[in-house]
């Protein structure tokens, strides 16, 4: 499913259309994941692509703001975000597995990757692909059905001119949240500050998908750029989750665990030192001019749109 904006339509009918797919996809997945075993169903995978779903949304709603109101929009967010930490559990494991598999293969030519093998095989056998619980999912799909027409009752009435004003007010607000996220992040150091940068530089990063259309040569080097950003971010989070599951949950015998420890310390300097050269390469606009470097296919379009019917020509 393409989060992105077609070259052809209008900014209203876009963002109505991406709001509904992303609403859409979490709800068909989180239904799939629920199918018989042996059907193809993966439950592990159908969450992870519904939370993405959710977090796409969640994006969209903040370049929304200012359209829909902010105590409206503030109020969908949060249900987003709440059914979002309801499935975050039943991803976890799964996480775990994948960022010490990751770590291992990153890993390989050192002395002590063997150290990793015990941790792998513990998680691996903690890992069970069951589907949601009934009682959840009763829950929450009702909760995604009602934010979902809601949304489109209220984006319906939008004109394209509000849509425009509001998505650039929405990204230069990302833009700016994520300056401030970043600047905290390598000046008072916590998992929690880099998680946080994390978060803004993945808004930046859908936003910037959602535009590349609209000038696609110039976007598709800063939708690259951010891709990798919040992969690198996004590797580190993990890794920090893991190093906590080990303090509080040793998977291993003693030793094993403290070589487990080192690797992923090393390994998550290394990602926040890379992060921080693309830090300064992302932020080295201001937000306004970053902003309106990102948005200007948006203005061109407009200007540049065919008419719906040809001009006549005199006889």
């Amino acid at each position: 499913m393409s989060f992105a904006l077609q070259s052809f339509e209008p900014l209203s009918v876009g963002i109505r259309r991406l709001l509904g797919e992303q609403l859409a996809g979490a709800l068909l997945q989180l239904l799939a994941q629920a199918a018989p075993a042996g059907e193809g169903s993966d439950p592990v995978e159908a969450v992870h692509e519904a939370r993405k779903c959710l977090k796409r949304s969640r994006t969209l709603l903040r370049l929304m703001r200012r359209a829909l109101g902010r105590a409206q929009a503030t109020t969908f967010n949060a249900t987003l975000r709440a059914v979002g930490q309801k499935l975050s559990p039943y991803r976890d494991q799964q996480m775990l597995l994948e960022a010490v598999d990751r770590l291992a293969h990153q890993t390989a030519s050192s002395p002590f990757a063997e150290a990793l093998s015990p941790v792998q095989a513990a998680l691996r056998s903690r890992s069970l692909q069951q589907p949601l619980p009934d009682e959840l999912l009763q829950t929450i799909l009702p909760e995604l059905r009602a934010v979902a027409a809601a949304l489109d009752h209220a984006l319906v009435e939008l004109r394209e001119a509000e849509l425009r004003s509001s998505l650039r007010a929405g990204l230069r607000r990302m833009l700016r949240r994520g300056q401030r996220a970043y600047f905290l992040a390598y000046s008072e150091p916590s998992d929690e500050k880099f998680h946080e940068w994390r978060k803004r530089v993945k808004d930046v990063y859908y936003t910037a998908c959602l535009l590349h259309p609209t000038r696609p040569q110039k976007l598709a080097d800063w939708v690259d750029a951010l891709d990798q950003l919040s992969e690198d971010l996004g590797d580190e989070h993990d890794l920090g989750i893991l190093a906590k599951t080990l303090h509080e949950q040793p998977l291993a015998d003693a030793a094993a665990t403290a070589l487990t420890l080192q690797l992923v310390a090393r390994r998550r300097e290394d990602l926040r030192i890379t992060a921080r050269l693309g830090g300064e390469v992302l932020y080295q606009r201001s937000a306004r001019g970053a902003c309106r470097f990102l948005t200007r296919g948006l203005q061109r379009k407009k200007s540049k749109a065919s008419p719906f019917f040809p001009k006549r020509t005199a006889h």
